[in-house]
């Protein structure tokens, strides 16, 4: 597909000031990225609920690669360097970010650029079949946002395991529990993150960033203990939900230079915790299987 933009800088810039204009008034992309000052976050989280549909090609020269700065060049020149907008100069630093591939909010600007160039280029008008390329955009960067993700063979396995091996891991583990407690973690969490989007409250963005430290601490605590080989299969799921749940943190954190990365961990956020205290809760049903009894002293205790 042939998404080379028109050498006609006037149509090029207005289609780009199109899409620039709707992403920001969106909240997508942070307004200093284009030189335009900014007192408060002021952006709610995105609703990017949608089905998956046909990827769209944005290779601009049939190579095989999309060449962000290469579409730039053939588009603006060497205006580009010296261009601002509303009398704000580019923040450098924001040019680096449009250029990070990890970045998905500048992910999704550039796709967002290349298919606006598709779509004038070929004389799109119709609504129904823009929609689908502007979801088809965003359920693509949504893909992009993944979890690492463990298997029982990644566990330290105690295949000889006893009724003293397994109280044992139950004590271990309990003592885990407690710190996730102690640590409020899925507690108050979108309260907080509302309160830093809203406010720019430090405080809270310190309590959201202290329980992502928690979580990471205790999903590393989970993979390095010894598990019971009858306990693996749900050891595996209570690691995997615990990283999950502090890694969709991590991404509502960044909301500031990658709000888009941010929406997409918020939609996830109460899935992803839900399914971290469920995994938790079983195994209270593990050890009253295994007939495992722990006194009130002990740490294991939790799960009765």
């Amino acid at each position: 597909m042939d998404t080379t933009p028109s050498n006609n800088h006037g149509s090029a810039l207005f289609i780009l000031a199109g899409v620039l204009a709707i992403t920001l008034l969106l909240g997508l992309l942070p307004s200093r990225w284009f030189g335009i000052k900014q007192t408060g976050l002021g952006r709610a989280p995105l609703d990017l609920s949608s089905e998956t549909v046909n990827d769209l090609a944005t290779d601009t020269n049939g190579d095989g690669t999309v060449d962000w700065n290469e579409i730039i060049k053939q588009t603006f020149g060497d205006e580009i360097d010296t261009q601002t907008i509303n009398e704000g100069q580019v923040d450098p630093q924001a040019v680096q970010q449009l250029n990070d591939p990890n970045n998905l909010t500048a992910t999704l600007a550039k796709n967002f650029y290349l298919a606006s160039a598709y779509i004038d280029k070929n004389g799109v008008t119709d609504d129904a079949t823009k929609s689908t390329i502007s979801q088809n955009l965003l359920q693509e960067v949504a893909n992009k946002l993944t979890y690492t993700s463990y298997a029982i063979g990644d566990l330290s396995l105690d295949r000889k395991e006893t009724s003293a091996s397994i109280k044992l891991y139950g004590n271990k583990l309990g003592t885990l529990m407690q710190k996730a407690v102690s640590a409020n973690l899925a507690t108050d969490d979108l309260k907080d993150y509302k309160s830093y989007i809203d406010t720019q409250d430090s405080l809270a963005f310190k309590r959201l960033q202290a329980k992502r430290d928690a979580a990471t601490s205790i999903a590393s605590a989970l993979q390095a203990m010894s598990v019971p080989l009858s306990a693996s299969p749900l050891h595996v799921v209570l690691l995997n939900k615990v990283n999950a749940y502090a890694t969709t943190l991590d991404n509502m954190l960044q909301v500031a230079n990658d709000p888009v990365r941010a929406s997409i961990a918020y939609k996830r956020y109460v899935s992803d915790t839900s399914d971290m205290l469920r995994a938790a809760g079983d195994f209270s049903t593990y050890f009253k299987t295994k007939q495992t009894v722990f006194s009130q002293k002990e740490a294991g205790y939790i799960f009765h």
